[in-house]
């Protein structure tokens, strides 16, 4: 450690042991301080008469801001009716912005509409916010629905997009909605510049769908069946509940969204059963294609342990392009938190789930973000082990942290609390600052009205390491220095990445690259590139590489793969371009025939001349060529086009 980060590691733990107000606890077993710090004292973001919870927040590159959405709760009605609100914090100087109206509840004598559950997401390509939340009437004919709302980048226009989705049924309803954008899809293809995924309930049970919703708000005609299908076999209560999703980046460019589901290995056992839950996933490209055939198991490591309480969270790490997922869970009677790596393409989960030290919770899902100028996840989480405090802890996503964890807020007395809805706390990650714009609603002291408070958590970093520089002397007038390079850091790894080609030179969207003898495959995009990776631990040796696609040749190249630090390139283009599927020559057969003739003599003597009959066989071979078509056809990849169904006419996937 050199002279600035040991100084910096002092002062902020030093702020802990004798103020309390950096990081909350002294190293533990060895862990190192991380190199974040509290950006100046928390701020209240609302400070009304109503009670103010379930926040949500999307961070604003372009103009240095931050939008902080949540649930507004009437308190002169006993119907406690929720209305939408929201406010800009500048990034400059936590300057706030008015107070934004998004949806506004009402109580018409019995009837009584209410929003809830707010979600957003911040455009790049549009330099505006998209916020969605659930609208639901009590004793009136309005069916459930999401809504949303165009918020302009500054907070000064709102434009109202209406339903994306409704129920047509009374008895179904909405919970835990959840929005991710595509900058990929927004600029290329906007008509699927949104992912919103739901949990939609039938009594009991529940299931996960999900539809893309474009640029300008309109919803996707279709909607798209992510978990299984609702009343399917092995079905109980609480059976698919609380997704998340996430997007990757424009290189990876996928989704994937994770929930937790009921198993029990109990016939008829119902709601009493036991809490058997495990974490599942599925990889949506940004073309609308499951990349997982049907709903992957994410982790399934310890029975009676995860519960209905799970609050799965993912987000990607584009260093190492994968997915990082992180759940609750009971074990050895303690709520701890626990993660999973996710490599983009792959079909089958890692061994073991890996447990995040000193994490004491209580039922809210974690936040969890990307912070890109440390390379790092920050994850931020309400923990209960000494009162009610809002922690966090910053690492690469691999393994355990190496970093102490740290307080971000502790509740004041035992009659305040930090939380009064389970999907929190939450945090946004500031580009401009370096930083973690970190949020949360609690109530003052003595009182019942809960506020939304926000607090920023600032990346240090520490002084760079470089390899030292060498000078060579060649003749004793010419001295030559080596320019410094960064150390090299990360494990090994293998990556696979390259385009896939028809032979015309087009580029092969859809098609199906896979690593044979393994669960690691990539679907093309739109420009035909792919990549598999990074796979950590992957065996050195020989593989065979395969691409694949409808009504094309297969074609396969053999390398030799050994874990490192840059990927590999492997193009199906050239000699090894897809030419069109082989088609087979039939087999001509040809036969000569002479017929016998008899021809007479002058000499009245006859004689027959007989001639024979001959028979030739040409026999063409069926060869595979490679032949160029001008205008070659859109391929169709069947086994990997999303298996979607009208809301009217829900059927069992395909086989």
């Amino acid at each position: 450690m050199n002279k600035v980060t040991a100084l910096i590691a002092g002062l902020l733990l030093g702020l802990a042991l004798l103020a309390g107000s950096a990081f909350g606890v002294a190293a533990q077993g060895g862990l190192k301080t991380p190199p974040w710090q509290l950006g100046g004292p928390p701020f209240p973001i609302t400070n009304a008469a109503t009670t103010e919870y379930a926040p949500a927040v999307a961070y604003n590159p372009t103009r240095d801001n931050t939008l902080v959405v949540w649930q507004d709760e009437d308190p002169t009605s006993d119907r406690k009716p929720t209305s939408i609100r929201a406010r800009i914090v500048n990034g400059a100087d936590n300057s706030l912005g008015d107070v934004i109206t998004l949806a506004q509840s009402s109580v018409v004598g019995q009837r009584v509409d209410s929003h809830a559950n707010a979600v957003i997401a911040y455009n790049s390509v549009a330099d505006e916010y998209f916020v969605i939340w659930i609208h639901t009437q009590s004793n009136g004919t309005q069916p459930p629905e999401i809504l949303g709302a165009r918020v302009s980048g500054d907070g000064s226009s709102v434009t109202p997009v209406g339903a994306l989705v409704s129920l047509p049924a009374s008895t179904s309803q909405f919970q835990n909605i959840r929005l991710a954008f595509s900058p990929n899809n927004a600029a290329h293809a906007p008509q699927r510049s949104y992912l919103l995924v739901w949990e939609e309930r039938q009594s009991l049970t529940g299931t996960i769908k999900g539809a893309f919703v474009s640029q300008s708000g309109q919803p996707a005609n279709s909607i798209l069946q992510i978990g299984f299908p609702n009343g399917s076999a092995g079905q109980s209560c609480f059976d698919q509940t609380q997704p998340d999703v996430a997007w990757s980046d424009s290189n990876a460019k996928a989704f994937l969204v994770v929930w937790s589901k009921w198993t029990s290995a109990l016939p008829g056992a119902g709601c009493n059963g036991g809490d058997e839950y495990r974490i599942w996933g599925r990889q949506i490209s940004d073309g609308g294609a499951f990349l997982d055939d049907d709903p992957r198991l994410i982790s399934d490591n310890s029975p009676d342990s995860q519960t209905h309480h799970s609050w799965p969270a993912v987000a990607f790490n584009p260093s190492l392009r994968q997915w990082l997922v992180v759940w609750l869970e009971s074990r050895a009677g303690q709520a701890l938190i626990y993660s999973q790596n996710i490599p983009v393409g792959a079909t089958t989960r890692l061994p073991d789930d890996v447990q995040i030290p000193d994490t004491h919770t209580q039922i809210s899902r974690p936040a969890l973000v990307w912070a890109d100028a440390a390379q790092q996840f920050f994850l931020g989480w309400y923990d209960t082990l000494d009162g009610q405090q809002y922690r966090g802890v910053v690492w690469n996503g691999v393994g355990q942290p190496t970093t102490q964890s740290f307080l971000i807020y502790a509740a004041a007395d035992p009659n305040q609390y930090l939380s009064q809805s389970a999907d929190g706390p939450v945090a946004a990650y500031d580009t401009a600052h370096g930083q973690v714009f970190a949020v949360w609603d609690m109530n003052t002291a003595g009182t019942t009205n809960g506020d939304i408070w926000g607090q920023l958590v600032t990346y240090v970093p520490p002084a760079p390491t470089t390899t030292p520089t060498v000078t060579q002397t060649s003749t004793p007038e010419a001295t030559v220095t080596p320019t410094a390079t960064a150390t090299q850091a990360g494990p090994p790894f293998v990556t696979i990445e390259g385009v896939v080609q028809a032979c015309t030179g087009a580029p092969l969207p859809y098609a199906d690259v896979r690593i044979l003898n393994t669960p690691y495959r990539d679907v093309t995009e739109s420009d035909g590139s792919y990549s598999i990776g990074p796979l950590l631990s992957f065996p050195a040796g020989q593989y065979t590489i395969e691409a694949s696609a409808e009504g094309r040749a297969t074609v396969t190249q053999t390398v030799t793969l050994s874990p490192r630090t840059t990927p590999y390139e492997i193009n199906f283009t050239g000699n090894a371009c897809l030419g069109p599927a082989p088609t087979a020559t039939a087999t001509a057969t040809v036969t000569a025939t002479t017929t016998a003739t008899t021809t007479a003599t002058a000499t009245a003597t006859t004689s027959a001349t007989t001639t024979a009959t001959v028979t030739a066989t040409a026999t063409a071979t069926a060869t595979t060529t490679r032949t160029p078509t001008p205008s070659p056809t859109p391929p169709v990849y069947h086994s990997y086009l999303p298996y979607v169904t009208q809301e009217q006419a829900l059927s069992t996937p395909p086989a």
